[in-house]
């Protein structure tokens, strides 16, 4: 995963819920015909998680992706800040220091 994936991914997410470590992410129908978001997961596919990532779920057919996480590890409003931004210097800023923490 890359700074360029996270920017491919994020147009198509939108966030269902936050609360204690736990996020759930709504896909957009757009999101299922993009080939690049295809080849992304494809990807990723078979990668371990890392060590903040306690487990991740799809529901395909509501198109919801559930996350838990590690909050000692992620800030729960930096990871909804890199959702929502749309300032491109923040956004590189904490995409740069999570991929930094999520790839030890």
């Amino acid at each position: 995963m890359n700074i360029q994936n996270i920017i491919d991914i994020r147009k198509y997410v939108s966030i269902r819920e936050h609360k204690n470590g736990k996020i759930s992410l709504q896909l957009s129908l757009k999101a299922l015909l993009d080939p690049k978001l295809k080849e992304i997961v494809a990807e990723n596919k078979n990668k371990p998680m890392p060590a903040a990532i306690y487990s991740a779920s799809i529901q395909k057919l509501a198109r919801i992706v559930h996350i838990e996480y590690d909050t000692k590890l992620i800030d729960s409003n930096e990871l909804e800040e890199i959702i929502t931004t749309k300032n491109r210097a923040q956004f590189n800023l904490l995409v740069e220091k999570y991929l930094s923490i999520l790839s030890t």
